[in-house]
């Protein structure tokens, strides 16, 4: 009997410890100390961090370079008591990968570029009521955020804010947001709950919340987490930039005959999209016979070309690659054929496998960025003289790795 007495006391000893130990610890700091307190905290426990005091010039940094110096630790930061905070500066607390919960004060009006990208662990963060902008890749790569409510006041979302929040399942959307850029939601693949304020008067979502129009549905913005099969629907006559981007769930995507204008990058990232499918009756668009590529009516424009790999030779007729049209595919060799006079920006960007291109003499202009981040493009053969190469107007520098052939005529 004094055995199991024992044991129960054991136990029950066991069990209050467990329990104390998984709740979070909570200490109170001030500006002037918090890099000291943060680099010098022990322990597997989360530590809420209480920061107070008049906000100093060195006060976000103290904060972001303690926590990296003290990697092991998770901490929920209060900043609530910090006086005449008004912002969060570019790269704030980029990749603190430690912070798990923030709470800044209710002065702040701006959230700027990758303040806090890359914190891969951050589950909540309120945004302040006095908020009016979201500056670009302000919360990228926020891997645990599930949700994310934008309050009112808020009328600027930027590039990207929100890219790649791999996790992130609902955002809401104020009465007063005006704008959003490029990607806002690029990569956010779970992202299945888009709610948008009735009031708003330039955005609304669909039925099932999963798309984000402009306030009449005419025109897609953003469709994060598109996989599988699906259709346009009837009412959409306009697509986004990059509204599919990094939809790698992406197979089969079904083009009405109303839609009349999209915009480049739409595929991007969407290797997995074999079949683009346009309805026969549509007066600006087209695919190729096997449907892997998205032109233009007369398919003159080649847009977008998301699934191809290995060795390629384009059809005649192209004069114009759109931008991004082969960005990040798996290509390794393409032959651009006679009658093509503009490559688009970013067309081959990350093409990290292409080796080798062939160029036409016909080649007026090659874009910006056109062949950026192709680490192992070492032959350029172009079918045209020297001369003739140098008239063409170069937006981009011809990379010291490339073997160039420009006297051949093939």
């Amino acid at each position: 009997m004094k055995k199991i007495k024992q044991l129960f006391i054991t136990m029950f000893f066991l069990g209050f410890l467990s329990a104390t130990f998984c709740e979070t610890i909570e200490y109170h700091t001030t500006v002037e100390n918090v890099e000291s307190f943060i680099t010098n905290l022990k322990g597997e426990v989360p530590f809420k961090v209480v920061v107070s005091g008049k906000m100093k010039s060195y006060t976000t940094y103290a904060i972001k370079t303690a926590l990296h110096k003290n990697p092991t630790v998770n901490v929920e930061l209060d900043l609530s008591n910090v006086e005449d905070m008004t912002y969060v500066d570019k790269l704030d607390f980029s990749y603190c990968t430690n912070l798990v919960a923030i709470i800044l004060p209710d002065t702040i009006e701006y959230i700027g570029e990758y303040a806090f990208s890359g914190c891969s662990n951050l589950k909540k963060i309120t945004i302040p009521k006095k908020v009016t902008n979201i500056s670009v890749q302000a919360f990228s790569k926020c891997t645990s955020l599930t949700s994310i409510v934008i309050p009112e006041n808020v009328t600027r979302i930027s590039s990207s804010a929100f890219g790649w929040c791999t996790q992130l399942e609902t955002v809401y959307l104020p009465e007063s947001l005006e704008s959003i850029g490029i990607n806002i939601f690029a990569g956010c693949t779970n992202l299945t709950n888009i709610i948008v304020d009735e009031k708003n008067d330039f955005f609304s979502s669909s039925d099932d919340k999963r798309i984000l129009y402009n306030k009449d549905k005419t025109k897609i913005k953003s469709f994060p987490s598109a996989k599988g099969k699906i259709e346009i629907p009837i009412t959409v006559k306009e697509i986004a930039l990059y509204a599919f981007s990094y939809c790698e769930e992406l197979e089969e995507i079904y083009i009405s005959k109303n839609v009349e204008k999209i915009e480049s990058g739409i595929f991007f990232q969407c290797k997995n999209l074999k079949k683009i499918l346009v309805d026969e009756n549509n007066q600006f668009y087209s695919s190729s016979e096997n449907n892997e590529i998205l032109y233009n009516k007369e398919k003159s424009i080649l847009i977008s070309f998301p699934s191809v790999s290995g060795k390629i030779e384009l059809e005649n007729g192209i004069t114009i690659i759109s931008e991004y049209a082969f960005s990040n595919c798996d290509l390794e060799e393409i032959i651009i054929p006679e009658g093509v006079k503009v490559i688009g920006s970013g067309a081959f960007d990350g093409c990290e496998k292409l080796e080798k291109i062939t160029l036409p003499k016909s080649l007026e202009k090659i874009s910006l960025f056109a062949f950026s981040d192709c680490p192992n493009l070492t032959s350029i053969n172009y079918k045209g003289t020297q001369d003739q190469w140098e008239k063409i107007n170069k937006d981009f520098p011809i990379p010291t790795n490339i073997n160039f052939v420009s006297d051949n005529v093939y």
